[in-house]
């Protein structure tokens, strides 16, 4: 059953093998009726929606979360359909796997689709924000879209990275959202995957461009294609990046349940 109390499908495996298996196959049978969901066109704008592209976003109303609910607003006009967008967010991702999202904002911007960041009041905590134009994207990019957001929650939520260790103090990694743990899922990939501080574009290496923008955008979209299709050989660099996170039977395990769960929602969602 999801948080809303609306069936789901049911995750059909019990440990590290048979979860890959299943999730493989769910993972074809998304790819044969809605197509890949990684591998989208380029949506092509014209020269004012490129300088527009430059603006910032306009916020349209911003909630305090709790759980699957809204606790607070501030100024909304349209908060039944802003709550169907969080709802899209709810549904995919199992509530103990994104506790530390506390706040949601709804924003218009010609081509940004989805963002998290940490809450600046509360660095352990972060917000989700998301685009409230119905036609910037389909069923099948609003999924990969929000798979890939919530990969960098997991790789950069307050268990895998201290927000509130000093950089001076730091002895592994220290990013934006603080010093990275020993044993962080994000350190193992940078020191497997981005000896070099700074690569370009090669689709033998990364599996999109925007994944070669920086080791945290290259695990995020890595993350993405292990969710969302089937298993690679591992005869790239590319396919080795996905098959990293198999190595954690725990996020094999969550694959399955989200692959689930976007079955589930791309049924209520697509005709």
């Amino acid at each position: 059953m999801s948080e809303a109390g609306s069936c789901a499908l049911r995750t059909e495996c019990d440990n590290t093998e048979t979860c890959t298996a299943w999730g493989d196959q769910i993972a074809e049978e998304l790819a044969v009726r809605y197509g890949s969901f990684v591998e989208m066109e380029p949506v092509e704008m014209s020269e004012e929606d490129e300088e527009r592209s430059e603006e910032d976003e306009e916020i349209i109303a911003e909630y305090e979360t709790e759980g699957n609910d809204f606790v607070g607003s501030k100024e909304s006009t349209d908060a039944a359909g802003h709550e169907r967008l969080w709802n899209d967010f709810t549904w995919l991702f199992p509530l103990e796997e994104r506790e530390m999202v506390t706040a949601f904002s709804v924003f218009s911007h010609v081509d940004t689709l989805a963002h998290v960041s940490q809450n600046e009041d509360n660095v352990q905590e972060w917000s989700l924000g998301m685009n409230i134009d119905p036609g910037i994207m389909t069923p099948e990019e609003k999924v990969a879209t929000l798979v890939h957001e919530f990969g960098h929650l997991l790789a950069l939520n307050s268990d895998q990275v201290d927000p509130l260790e000093e950089e001076r103090s730091c002895t592994t990694l220290f990013l934006d959202e603080g010093c990275v743990s020993k044993d962080a899922y994000i350190l193992e990939f940078y020191a497997t995957f981005w000896p070099e501080p700074e690569y370009d574009y090669d689709e033998k290496q990364f599996v999109s461009e925007y994944a070669a923008t920086d080791f945290v955008e290259d695990m995020a979209e890595s993350w993405m294609n292990f969710v969302l299709t089937e298993k690679p050989a591992g005869t790239t660099i590319a396919e080795k990046k996905v098959l990293f996170f198999y190595e954690y039977d725990e996020l094999v395990r969550l694959r399955a349940d989200l692959l689930a769960r976007v079955a589930s929602w791309m049924e209520r969602h697509v005709a």
